[in-house]
């Protein structure tokens, strides 16, 4: 016999579960309504879209850091995600750096920024990616 829950105003039909599930839909715990909130499956078809709109910020520990010095060990940043506002991995860059799109898309292409997932995604999880600071030797010194 299926139980139903109420969760954001989302009409949900649940199996026989185990009871503290079960608990947690009726007590509209806050943890169970984020994870539902953000399920992307869930969201198509109740037909709802989160807006996010001006929900983010970047913060920084450390200072702005000079991409052209001598120094060729690459630089790795991780990425941390307070809540999950999904955001495009490029426009995290190109505030970031203070760059402009397509001086970040040609790091990216020239493989001075090397990112585990492509510059044109949504990114809403922690990530780590590497900037090499100096540029890569050219052939002709080679």
């Amino acid at each position: 016999m299926a139980a139903n829950a109420e969760v954001v105003g989302i009409e949900l039909a649940v199996a026989a579960g185990d009871d503290e599930r079960l608990r947690r839909f009726e007590n509209n715990d806050p943890a169970m309504v984020r994870q539902l909130t953000m399920d992307a499956t869930l969201a198509h078809k109740a037909a709802y879209q989160l807006d996010w709109t001006g929900t983010w910020q970047l913060d920084t520990d450390m200072p702005f850091c000079d991409l052209q010095r001598e120094d060729a060990a690459p630089l790795e940043v991780l990425v941390r995600f307070e809540f999950p506002a999904p955001i495009r991995v490029e426009k995290l860059l190109t505030a970031g750096f203070g760059l402009s799109r397509p001086a970040v898309e040609g790091m990216v292409d020239s493989g001075r920024i090397r990112l585990p997932l492509p510059i044109d995604a949504k990114a809403r999880e922690d990530f780590t990616f590497l900037v090499v600071t100096a540029p890569p030797p050219s052939p002709e010194r080679a």
